[in-house]
């Protein structure tokens, strides 16, 4: 089992057990700040986890081969404009939910996007 955290500008991994460090996605938004990071439910063959960022990106990456050759696969083009703040996957791992940011400073009234994590869109 698997943990990560994100530290500003990276992503570390961890075995939830004992807490050592598996590896790291160093810049996984392109030097950018990772706002939220979160497991996909339901993906315990193929560990997913998703990220969003100050870039307004968000990523699917694939943990199988282990942090240092993790798979991604974009769902949102960066966006600086419109950085994203929060993300979370449905119960099932079809779906997320994405906060993003309009204008400048944290905004009770953030628009959410609803993506199906199979097709991205």
């Amino acid at each position: 089992v698997v943990g990560a955290i994100g530290k500003g500008a990276f992503v570390e991994i961890l075995d939830l057990a004992s807490l050592r460090p598996l590896g790291s996605l160093p810049e996984p938004h392109g030097g950018e700040a990772v706002a939220d990071l979160t497991f996909v439910p339901g993906a315990a063959s193929a560990p997913s986890l998703l990220t969003c960022g100050a870039d307004g990106a968000v990523k699917l990456w694939d943990l199988r081969a282990g942090p240092k050759a993790a798979g991604q696969r974009l769902l949102r083009q960066p966006n600086e404009l419109e950085p994203t703040t929060a993300v979370s996957a449905s119960a099932d791992g079809q779906l997320c939910a994405i906060a993003v940011s309009k204008g400048s400073g944290p905004s009770l009234s953030a628009p959410l996007a609803i993506l199906d994590l199979g097709s991205g869109k």
